[in-house]
């Protein structure tokens, strides 16, 4: 063991030097390659893996969704807290780490001890650990991207996007700009993230909002269309007077199109809105559209949105929001300024599809602006979505692998391939498939 040349006291106690070190619940050594790491994340699962194989014996009876959901929860979760670590070891050491996973799987699907990894994780819709490391470090910088790009880390990562693949060595940095290429997450690192506007102040807690949020109507599901449609107009109608001005919102998607559209009482208005947005969003965007319209108008002194989208509703209602900050900051600024000009807004539910003339015109107007040639409206993803995104990249991951195996004659890539496809086609039961899978 290497010394230091001059001995460190603490009040005059003199401190020990060791070369390894748990900081944060991960092991850390002189050399950062993390042995002592994986040695203790291979000990530490050792008795999880047992408790899986109890749970998978004939008298226990679990579902192989639940030792599934076992592993996922109790076993490789203890991977995934290290993963930002775990990033740059070595293939050697990335061998050692994948026999945690290896057992967990053979426990699972009850597999003999010559069944191909690759067939398991097809089996189980389970990715390698390397794939599965890689991605949530991805995920991660996305996250620091969107929320604190200013740190040093992440603007190391955005300097070095650039530079070349054969000029990468095997520095943290580089480690995580491959697996950001691996993944294709390169522009969802450097895209515009969903910050709120910059003239938007977020007020105290404590202030009420802008706006008034009416409540739904109850009993959706039991009661008819009709009566829904007659209670809203009666609602409606309380609401409603000569110096009001009513906006019906409403918000279509067909992926990866979206599109948003008002309707209000001398305009209308309809837009396509960012590819593969959600119907939140599409919902909120129609919202933001018809605040700002109405903050032009000055003739009128109430101002009444009709949207048929509760989630829209529930979302505004609440005071910290992690997704959609950037629309949602622009309904509460603009929502602002025409409170301060002495002017009263209602958002209000109704229901969808009951023959209401104004939201039936919106319904149309946002299906139509699908058929747009161009995005008229560009919002920034959501960091959920983004990392929806990268995730959704993991199973192509490994079924390209798989079919590289097939391609090469494996003939037990090719049975598992046959048995998978006769799976979907019949729709057997998972504990059926594993069982034919085995055979």
């Amino acid at each position: 063991m290497n010394t230091p040349q001059q001995q460190l006291y603490l009040d005059a106690t003199p401190i020990d030097y060791v070369t390894t070190h748990m900081y944060l619940g991960v092991w850390l050594d002189t050399s950062l390659r993390f042995r002592q790491e994986i040695s203790y994340l291979r000990e530490r699962t050792k008795i999880r893996t047992n408790a899986l194989r109890a749970l998978a014996g004939r008298g226990m009876g679990a579902t192989h969704r639940l030792l599934r959901l076992f592993y996922i929860q109790a076993i490789r979760s203890l991977v995934d807290y290290a993963a930002p670590a775990l990033i740059t070891i070595e293939p050697q050491l990335t061998e050692k780490l994948e026999v945690i996973q290896n057992n967990a799987l053979r426990a699972i699907t009850n597999a003999p001890p010559w069944t191909r990894l690759i067939n398991l994780r097809m089996e189980c819709g389970i990715e390698s650990l390397q794939n599965r490391i890689q991605a949530r470090v991805v995920c991660i910088a996305a996250k620091l991207a969107h929320s604190a790009s200013d740190l040093t880390p992440i603007k190391q990562i955005k300097a070095e996007l650039i530079r070349h693949p054969t000029l990468l060595n095997k520095s943290w940095t580089h480690c995580i700009i491959r697996a950001i290429r691996k993944y294709n997450a390169t522009n969802k690192i450097t895209q515009q993230p969903d910050t709120p506007i910059p003239e938007y102040k977020e007020p105290p807690p404590w202030t009420p909002p802008p706006y008034r949020l009416t409540p739904k109507i109850t009993g959706k599901k039991t009661t008819l269309p009709q009566l829904l449609r007659q209670e809203a107009l009666e609602r409606i109608a309380t609401i409603t007077d000569r110096n009001t001005v009513n906006y019906y919102t409403d918000g279509s998607v067909e992926q990866p199109k979206a599109a948003a559209a008002f309707i209000s009482n001398e305009k209308e208005f309809a837009a396509r809105i960012s590819d593969g947005a959600s119907t939140l969003q599409a919902e909120l965007v129609a919202i933001a559209e018809a605040l700002s319209d109405a903050n032009t108008i000055n003739t009128r002194t109430h101002i009444n949105i009709h949207t048929d989208s509760l989630s829209a509703i529930q979302t505004l209602r609440k005071h910290k929001h992690r997704n959609n900050r950037h629309i949602i900051s622009t309904i509460n600024n603009t929502a602002h300024n025409i409170a301060q000009s002495g002017r009263t807004i209602t958002i209000h539910w109704i229901p969808s599809h009951v023959n209401i003339h104004g939201n039936e015109r919106a319904d149309r107007a946002a299906k139509n602006a699908l058929t747009h040639p161009q995005i008229d409206i560009h919002i920034p993803p959501t960091i959920t979505q983004t990392k929806h995104d990268i995730k959704m990249i993991t199973p192509t991951l490994t079924k390209h692998e798989h079919e590289y195996h097939v391609n090469q004659g494996s003939t037990s890539a090719i049975c598992s391939r046959t048995v998978n496809t006769f799976k979907q086609s019949s729709d057997l039961p998972l504990a059926s498939g594993c069982h034919l899978t085995a055979l």
